[in-house]
């Protein structure tokens, strides 16, 4: 059943540009990382490495779960899709698990950089489990809330926004009364 959607997306020249500039900019930005960390002597947790692996990992899965899945019923490109038989529930299924899986391949991209640091001692050696995990956890959280939300109906995501808007708000009347 899932067969066909896995081919497809390694068969599609737009899904592989996209998969191998998300893969480079991912290992770049952990490269980076890896050279800044090794300007100083190790001291203290690498916060920086966690805060940054989370921040690609959010943005990676809205890239390559979220964006694909909300653009399904636009795209033209992918009509055929809507007229085939397979159930609107398979193919959101199917899609969702190769977006899924081409996350988990660009966060373990990052593994090498990882082992590295790990070899160099500027991380313990059971950090890059959590650095790995992480990311993808999030990035499936982040891309799979988007889709999500992409179809809900206009009222819901209208309150949303002013839920959302409301407790920005309240932080930041907070953050200045505390400060």
């Amino acid at each position: 059943m899932l067969y066909p959607f896995f081919a497809l997306a390694a068969q599609s020249p737009t899904r592989q540009r996209a998969w191998r500039r998300v893969v480079c900019a991912h290992v770049l930005l952990l490269a980076g990382i890896a050279w800044s960390m090794s300007r100083v002597p190790p001291s203290g947790p690498p916060t920086l490495i966690g805060d940054l692996a989370l921040i690609a990992g959010i943005v990676e899965g809205a890239l390559l779960v979220g964006w694909r899945l909300t653009q399904l019923p636009k795209s033209q490109a992918l009509e055929f899709l809507l007229v085939s038989p397979v159930r609107p529930r398979r193919l959101l299924l199917g899609e969702g698990l190769v977006g899924l899986c081409l996350l988990g391949l660009v966060t373990l991209s990052g593994l090498p950089v990882l082992l590295l640091l790990v070899a160099t001692g500027y991380l313990d050696p059971l950090d890059p489990l959590p650095l790995l995990v992480m990311p993808f956890t999030w990035g499936a959280i982040t891309g799979l809330g988007l889709t999500v939300w992409a179809y809900e109906p206009l009222r819901v995501r209208r309150w949303g926004e002013r839920a959302v808007l409301g407790l920005i708000l309240l932080y930041l009347v907070v953050g200045v009364l505390a400060g």
